[in-house]
């Protein structure tokens, strides 16, 4: 067996020791001292943030939010910093300005530009009078027989699957993927007026299986930020 430096054993003990520290004194914060700490909800999911991205991965989040209202009441604390509302969209999302929290009010490491989400007041503003004819009443009806379209063909496509000879007949279906090729196609021909055509071959873009695959990467990797006052 290779001998180890004594003092590389005393580096990592200390360091074990001031990890667990760590996520000792986080713990108690979260429970404690936080400024949600009042608000009710699960304690394993006020306590940390990893039940929520394991609930998210495993797409039954929304579930469980369902049942914490039916337990807790209108507001729930779903994660450390996050509160869930039953019927608070209009009180929250109409606002002259969106409130939010600070993390989200600075542009992220190594992105020299705004985006709609972390930009500041007057160019969150400039973005959103850019962005809202394209959601108008007008505008959703004018787009209304390309959703049709891909709509018709998503269901045109499962019964082809699900049917001989008019008859059903029992199988297996993947219908995430199936959503998924629906999803992809109508976003990408309202967004940039290509038809990927992944529900006609039933096969992915290369890049398409990159970004799923992303998204569930960066999920999983996602870790909490360090506590921040809120206003």
């Amino acid at each position: 067996m290779p001998h180890i430096p004594i003092d590389i054993i005393c580096l990592a003990a200390i360091w074990n020791i001031d990890g667990f520290q760590f996520v000792a004194m986080r713990l108690v914060y979260n429970i404690a001292f936080h400024p949600l700490r009042k608000s009710p909800g699960p304690l394993l999911w006020r306590l940390t943030s990893f039940p929520f991205l394991l609930h998210m991965l495993q797409g039954d989040l929304t579930h469980k939010r369902k049942r914490f209202h039916e337990t807790y009441g209108h507001c729930v604390r779903v994660a450390p910093d996050e509160l869930s509302f039953l019927d608070g969209w209009k009180h929250i999302h109409t606002k002259e300005y969106l409130d939010r929290p600070p993390q989200w009010r600075i542009p992220q490491p190594g992105v020299g530009a705004w985006d709609l989400i972390n930009s500041t007041k007057t160019t969150h503003a400039r973005f959103r009078k850019a962005i809202l004819p394209g959601f108008s009443k007008k505008s959703t009806t004018e787009q209304y027989p390309v959703i049709d379209h891909y709509s018709s063909l998503l269901i045109e496509r499962l019964k082809e699957m699900t049917m001989e000879n008019d008859i059903p007949v029992s199988v297996v279906l993947n219908l995430v993927q199936r959503i998924s090729y629906a999803a992809f196609d109508l976003t990408s021909d309202l967004g940039s007026g290509r038809n990927l055509n992944c529900l006609k071959t039933g096969v992915y873009q290369p890049w398409m299986t990159i970004l799923t695959q992303y998204r569930a990467s960066s999920i999983a990797l996602e870790s909490p930020l360090p506590p921040t006052p809120l206003r």
